[in-house]
């Protein structure tokens, strides 16, 4: 999904264009509801279409009733989008997935003129909530060049020298501690902290946290003389917070709900 530096290093990130879902295959919303395709409407005994659709129904196959579920598909609709939507590169988003439009398990929906295939726009609180959500993403992304680099990241500060810049990218554990090898290594790390910056402390610094535990994580933000954060998303809500929050100083510990996505904007001293 993420483009490297070897294929288009002379390029830049710009040239890989990152997807999740496309229109073959199951829609997002499907792809956190179904294990299993169902293309019965196509005639062909369910034989057509790709039987590798890499999707979880969290428990119940289809729509459900069940509280529990519907949350956890909603958040984890929520992560595919934020994890889209803050890679480098561009992203390609499909038509209505913004909204949770569903084909019903369908991955093969060519044939289908009718509601399997069509768009349905009268939106429930729950769908309105998710192109809000969306909507801050996008807005986020057009505002901060650094969640849209133009150039690879190599790790390196501008100015070594001067604590205040940020190295452009770097990989933190959830103590705040750099990345060693033990660490990244290791199969049982769920909890990743990536901080981006344009080295130059003139623009936005960006941190992004992933709890992919099914466990809340204590995370420490990665204790530096930068400029203060702020959360301005957060996939464990519903709905995108009217404002960032407090400033939150380098060092202090924050909280993340399981399974979940982070993202933190550091603006530089005026």
């Amino acid at each position: 999904m993420f483009g490297h530096s070897d294929p288009y290093g002379m390029r830049g990130p710009f040239a890989s264009v990152n997807f999740i879902t496309a229109h073959d295959g199951f829609t997002a919303r499907d792809l956190v509801t179904y294990t299993n395709k169902h293309n019965e409407a196509n005639g062909e005994n369910n034989r057509d279409g790709t039987d590798n659709n890499r999707s979880f129904n969290h428990g119940v196959e289809g729509d459900t009733d069940d509280a529990g579920v519907q949350r956890a598909r909603r958040r984890s609709l929520r992560n595919l989008l934020g994890t889209l939507l803050l890679s480098a590169g561009t992203p390609m988003l499909l038509g209505g997935d913004e909204i949770g439009r569903t084909q019903r398990g369908s991955n093969n929906a060519y044939c289908q003129d009718n509601d399997i295939n069509w768009v349905n726009w009268e939106l429930e609180p729950w769908q309105l909530d998710l192109k809000a959500s969306v909507a801050r993403l996008i807005e986020l992304r057009r505002e901060h060049r650094v969640l849209r680099p133009n150039r690879f990241y190599d790790g390196v500060d501008d100015d070594p020298r001067d604590q205040l810049y940020r190295a452009d990218s770097a990989w933190f554990q959830a103590s705040g501690e750099h990345e060693d090898d033990d660490w990244w290594e290791d199969p049982k790390t769920r909890v990743v902290q990536f901080m981006r910056s344009l080295s130059d402390g003139t623009e936005a610094d960006a941190l992004v946290i992933i709890n992919g535990s099914r466990e809340a994580a204590e995370v420490t933000i990665p204790n530096d003389e930068g400029a203060p954060w702020q959360l301005v998303w957060d996939s464990a809500l519903e709905t995108p917070p009217a404002s960032p929050s407090a400033d939150i100083a380098p060092g202090a510990v924050q909280e993340l709900r399981p399974m979940t996505i982070q993202l933190y904007i550091s603006e530089p001293a005026r």
